[in-house]
């Protein structure tokens, strides 16, 4: 359990994703929740986790910015819903994913020069992932978001 190790830790840490209300504005027509971590790769601690409801819908985009704790770099995630990037035989729209890692946070992830994107068309999304490691000094560091549908189809 030595190289993957820290990997398995965190899958096993997203799998604890609550479905939010199926009531708010966000959840038509899709309710998604996404949960970002942060973690040290050598110790298999997690460092910080972060979850939240993207808004659904044709052109959002939804951004989280957070600090890492113990080191000088922040976290940007987002996701965002568009119909004119991935086609495909269910229709054209799709989800991105994006993280991004750096000393500064960012006005959203796609516009990081350094960042890990991730897309899946809507029509099949159930669970999407987006991952990217960085150094911290010494330390190497593992991010991942995972974002699922938990409407009730």
């Amino acid at each position: 359990m030595k190289g993957g190790g820290f990997f398995l830790l965190v899958l096993i840490a997203m799998g604890t994703i609550s479905a939010p209300a199926q009531t708010t504005s966000s959840c038509f027509p899709h309710c998604h929740q996404c949960e970002v971590i942060a973690g040290d790769i050598a110790s298999k601690r997690i460092l910080k986790k972060v979850e939240f409801s993207p808004l659904t819908g044709e052109e959002e985009l939804t951004n989280k910015v957070f600090g890492i704790p113990g080191t000088s770099l922040m976290v940007t995630a987002s996701v965002f819903y568009t119909d004119e990037s991935m086609a495909s035989r269910a229709g054209l729209d799709s989800v991105k994913l994006a993280l991004a890692v750096s000393k500064r946070s960012w006005p959203d992830a796609f516009r990081s020069p350094n960042n890990a994107i991730s897309e899946i068309t809507l029509a099949s999304f159930d669970t999407a992932r987006v991952q990217t490691s960085v150094r911290s000094g010494s330390r190497r560091l593992l991010v991942s978001m995972e974002c699922k549908d938990t409407s009730s189809k």
